[in-house]
This record gives C-alpha cells, sequence and structure tokens, in this order.
C-alpha cells in the first residue's frame, strides 16, 4: 500500500494507482471510508487541518 499524509497529493491519484499494482490513497481524507467502517461504534469520524499562514 502507498499513502502519504497531503491531501494536495488526490490530484496524482489516479496515475500513481494506474502506475502500480498496489492499494494506493494518496490523500488521508480517502481513509475515511474505510477508518469509519473499522470503528462502525463510534458512529463519527473528525478531520483536523492546519492553515499555514505566511
Amino acid at each position: 500500500m502507498i499513502t502519504t499524509n497531503c491531501g494536495f497529493m488526490l490530484r496524482y491519484q489516479e496515475a500513481v494507482r494506474a502506475a502500480v499494482d498496489v492499494p494506493v490513497l494518496l490523500s488521508p481524507l480517502l481513509l475515511g471510508r474505510l477508518l469509519g467502517q473499522i470503528f462502525r461504534a463510534i458512529n463519527r469520524l473528525g478531520s483536523l487541518r492546519r492553515r499555514h499562514r505566511r
């Protein structure tokens, strides 16, 4: 499995997925459904993000 921790990598998801023969999750947001199934009893999933200011 190939994963990253940056949501901006999502734009490359399809290209990488087509180039390799392993599961690809280039954005943590793609883990939402999987984590929801694993932690079904919790019934909620949250996401935190930080905005970088220059």
